[in-house]
């Protein structure tokens, strides 16, 4: 069961996977990644459809996603995205009534 929010490492999957941390990162690096990138991918993934589909607090979706301080978080995203989370919040159009209905 896949959390963002714990705090994985390489070396662990790898040892559920049966292989080496050296092994992994080979064939991690094999596919033009690593377990860091995965890992961050997940997370802004994950963070990206919260702030949109959730009412969620900014700093209650930083520690659903593995961040424990909320300006980290913000840092990480907005470096991902090229928006903070809160602008992506205060862009995002919520339809009135009138507009659905038209």
């Amino acid at each position: 069961n896949f959390s963002p929010s714990q705090a994985w490492q390489a070396s662990k999957i790898a040892q559920q996977w049966g292989m080496s941390p050296a092994t992994l990162r080979r064939r991690l690096q094999a596919e033009g990644t690593s377990f860091s990138q995965l890992l961050q991918e997940s997370r802004m993934a994950r963070a990206l459809g919260l702030l949109m589909t959730t009412p969620a607090p900014i700093g209650e979706i930083a520690w659903q996603c593995g961040y424990e301080a909320i300006p980290a978080f913000s840092h990480a995203f907005k470096k991902h995205y090229g928006i903070s989370p809160s602008e992506l919040r205060a862009t995002q159009q919520i339809p009135t009534t009138t507009e659905q209905l038209a």
